[in-house]
Formats: structure tokens, C-alpha cells, sequence
């Protein structure tokens, strides 16, 4: 599976959202949250 991998991009994404101060992190979760859905109906 590719979770692995997600994990890793969810990871990237934060440090990143705390570099640049985002405040849609939130909205970041819930677009990961659908990749983790897609991959585990896959």
C-alpha cells in the first residue's frame, strides 16, 4: 500500500504549513483525509 507514502507527504505538508504560518491547515487534514479514504478503498 501506499500509506507510507502519505505519511510522508502529511508530514511535508506540515512543516511546511508551519514554515509559511497557513492557517488552512485544517483544510489540508481534511484533503488528506480523503487520499487515505481513496487509498484504502483501492
Amino acid at each position: 500500500m501506499l500509506r507510507p507514502l502519505f505519511y510522508f507527504i502529511e508530514a511535508a505538508f506540515e512543516s511546511r504549513v508551519e514554515q509559511e504560518n497557513i492557517k488552512s491547515e485544517s483544510v489540508l487534514k481534511l484533503y488528506l483525509a480523503i487520499f487515505f479514504r481513496a487509498c484504502d478503498q483501492a
